[in-house]
């Protein structure tokens, strides 16, 4: 007997398949983001959306998440980003005094995030990811105010369109901010694309590739200290066009620091006008 899902409702039977809705090419092929026919013309379409060195437009919110300590969500682009903050919490599972704190990064792709479905276990692609958003951020995170303490970090994607790691660090940074964990500067984080020998800042999926096609490079930056506390790169380039990249995401982080600061400074005007409830 197959296995049946009950704990989602199927569709009707009228319903048509997902992929008849995806464009198709000459021959009746669906075109999918990442195939070597969108890798080939993601230069020209990133040309007539904006320009090499232009971000896509950030929003981003805190406290969304109710039962979290602290909660952000960030949107670049149709990429979209959650991140709950748990803790600091007792580590009980060692008698070892530790005397700084631990933190830890559950990351995990929404089922819906991409065009192929992901699974509900998390898989090595995702494990790889959560090391990295916690090698960024251990930098500016003063662990040492926190001995024999765990701080939990459960990121979601709900929408994966590109530069997911730069979106998940930045996300991070505002949601350990809004729990009030003592940080020394704000991490913001840019990802910069190598098409046709040319740094693209912030590409969508199209632009990436498929399987890591084309050259990717992922930095977290703290503009207050002008210190680069992450970088990742994905890829082989030449020693010239990685400077450009640097160069690139720090403009670009920097813009974003802007939009963490402004989005801190909305949250705390919100509060401060809020009466507390009685």
């Amino acid at each position: 007997m197959a296995s049946v899902d009950r704990y989602r409702n199927t569709g009707p039977l009228t319903a048509i398949p997902w992929r008849s809705l995806l464009p198709t090419d000459g021959a009746g092929e669906a075109v999918r983001a990442g195939t070597a026919t969108a890798s080939a013309s993601a230069a020209a379409a990133r040309a007539r959306a904006r320009p090499a060195d232009q971000g896509r437009q950030v929003y981003a919110k805190t406290g969304v998440v109710g039962r979290a300590r602290g909660s952000a969500y960030v949107e670049c682009g149709n990429t979209k980003v959650t991140v709950a903050v748990y803790g600091p919490r007792d580590l009980l599972r060692t008698r070892e005094y530790l005397s700084i704190g631990k933190l830890d990064c559950e990351f995990k792709y929404a089922p819906f995030s991409a065009v192929e479905r992901r699974a509900h276990v998390q898989d090595d692609e995702e494990k790889e990811a959560a090391a990295m958003v916690v090698e960024a951020l251990a930098t500016s995170v003063r662990l040492e105010k926190y001995p024999k303490s765990l701080i939990d970090l459960h990121v979601t994607v709900l929408e994966d369109d590109g530069s997911v790691l730069a979106a998940a660090i930045t996300c991070s940074a505002l949601a350990l901010a809004d729990a009030g964990i003592e940080m020394t500067d704000l991490v913001a984080s840019a990802s910069v694309a190598v098409v046709d020998g040319e740094p693209v800042v912030d590409p969508a999926s199209a632009e990436e590739g498929q399987g890591g096609a084309v050259p990717l490079l992922t930095m977290s930056y703290m503009p207050g200290f002008d210190e680069v506390c992450g970088l990742v790169q994905v890829g082989e380039v030449a020693a010239d066009v990685q400077e450009r990249a640097i160069q690139l995401c720090v403009q670009r982080c920097t813009q974003i620091h802007a939009v963490q600061e402004s989005c801190l400074l909305t949250t705390a005007a919100d509060d401060a006008a809020t009466p507390n409830a009685l």
